[in-house]
Formats: C-alpha cells, structure tokens, sequence
C-alpha cells in the first residue's frame, strides 16, 4: 500500500510538473508568440555542437523560430559554382530541421539578397561567379578603406534590373526552401514575394542593366 501511495504521488507531481510547464509556455506564446534567434548556419565541422546548441540552449530558453543565414554555405545543386568550399550537405540539413523539429522550432533559411553580396575587400560567390549582376561594377573592393568611404559603397549590391539576375536567384531560394523543409507559410510568403518582384519589373518596363548601365553617370 506504502508503495502505491508513493507510486501515486510520483505521479501527480509529475503531472502537476507537466501541466504547470505547458502552462507557463501557453502564457508565455500570448506575451510573445515569436521567440526567435537569427544566427548564421554552422561549418560542417561545428554540426555536433551546433545541435547541442539547439537542444541545450534554445529549447529549453522556449525559442520557437531559428533564421539560419545559410547564404554560399549549401551544396546547390541548381549552381554548384556559388557553393562556399566544404558546405552543408543535405544530409546536414536535415539534421538541423530535425533537432528543430523535435522541439517545435520553425526554422527559416536566409540568403542575403539584393545587398550584402560583399564585406570590406571581400566579394562574396554571386558577384565573383557572375560579375555582370553587380550594380557597381566600377567600384573595386580591392581598394575598400571601410565606411564611410569616396565611393560611397557599404557593401555591394547585385543589381534586380539584370534580365538573368533572378534566374540563378530564384534556384537558390528554391532550393534552401526544400531542403529545409520550409513552411507552407514561408512557401506562401516566398512566392508573393518574387511574384511581387518580378510583376514590379514587367507591369513598369523598368531598363535592363545594358540600358542603365548607359544612362550611369560613369558612362556619361
């Protein structure tokens, strides 16, 4: 009888545990229903700890959404020219959405458009595999002396009016979106979003970069 009591008791508390912790948690989604954490992707070698980070860290701190800048850190296959060396696989990948997964963390990946396609004299894999999208062409990051600076150049920028531009663009997204499993919601927002892109360019007959390229005050 001694045994069932404590049997019994065991069980009350942990279920008063349980209840006390998911109601904690519902509270907590009605102060701050997104809980979320944008970190850049990890290297193949830091994988383990990376999980152990997200298992450790972020669901027990109740973080419900993870932006992971992936960025030339994939191995594309629609452009295997702008993999980083020794990137992510998909095996990897799906790895990360797993451990997500297993706590309710909705994972994002991010790829940095239109900016950030250069830091300081580092010109990142878009722009050194395919100069032709950079907006400022004239520009060297060669002679980069930080912000500010004569040319007036932060980072760099491919340019959105090149016909070919969106082509490799969109594969990319595309391609992070499955193989990270995205949301339907993250789906929905990605395709008004290059909708949304793509009908500005044609509904405004905007110049291609061959045309604004002509009409640059460096051409002039």
């Amino acid at each position: 009888m001694k045994h069932f009591i404590t049997i019994a008791c065991l069980l009350i508390c942990i279920t008063t545990n349980g209840i006390f912790a998911q109601t904690n948690v519902n509270r907590l989604d009605s102060i701050l229903p997104v809980r979320g954490l944008a970190i850049a992707a990890p290297s193949v070698q830091k994988m383990d700890v990376f999980l152990k980070f997200i298992e450790e860290e972020l669901a027990p701190g109740h973080f419900n959404l993870l932006i992971l800048r992936v960025d030339w850190n994939y191995a594309y296959e629609s452009h295997p020219e702008l993999r980083d060396p020794n990137p992510l696989t998909l095996q990897d990948v799906k790895r990360i959405v797993a451990t997500c997964r297993k706590h309710n963390i909705r994972i994002a990946p991010q790829i940095n458009l239109f900016g950030h396609q250069s830091w300081a004299e580092t010109t990142y894999a878009l722009l050194r595999e395919y100069p032709e999208f950079d907006e400022t062409p004239h520009v060297d990051t060669k002679n980069y002396t930080g912000w500010p600076n004569p040319d007036g150049l932060y980072c760099k920028s491919y340019c959105p009016l090149h016909p070919d531009v969106h082509k490799v663009v969109f594969a990319l997204v595309d391609e992070l979106t499955d193989a990270f499993a995205a949301s339907g919601q993250y789906d929905r927002l990605y395709t008004e979003l290059t909708g949304t892109i793509v009908l500005l360019i044609e509904s405004n007959n905007l110049p291609t970069v061959k045309l604004a390229e002509e009409a640059s005050p460096k051409a002039l």
